[in-house]
């Protein structure tokens, strides 16, 4: 006996199910092949993240020590007051003040 389907849905992992719903609710024929338990690894045993174990060993040798930042300059009349902070920190304080009167 042979049986036709619209879409074949292999695993029923976070989206097998899902998409396997959405194709019968546009009127496919739909089959879902599961080999274990439905729900996959991750509902079952644990995620394993194999993309970050697969791509861990490839990453550590194109990596480089990072230099230590370096300390703020916090000395008067140095630049360390120019930028956005000393602006957004004026405004916080002009309104907190607006509110305390």
């Amino acid at each position: 006996m042979t049986t036709k389907f619209d879409a074949i849905i292999i695993g029923t992992g976070q989206a097998g199910p899902g998409l396997a719903g959405r194709l019968a609710s546009a009127g496919m024929r739909v089959a879902v092949v599961e080999r274990a338990r439905f729900g996959g690894t991750c509902v079952n045993t644990g995620c394993i993240p194999t993309k970050a174990m697969v791509q861990s060993p490839s990453s550590s040798t194109k990596s480089r020590p990072a230099k230590p930042p370096s300390p703020p300059n916090l000395a008067k009349g140095s630049n360390a007051g120019s930028g956005a902070w000393p602006t957004a920190l004026s405004i916080k304080v002009r309104h907190a003040s607006n509110h305390l009167r």
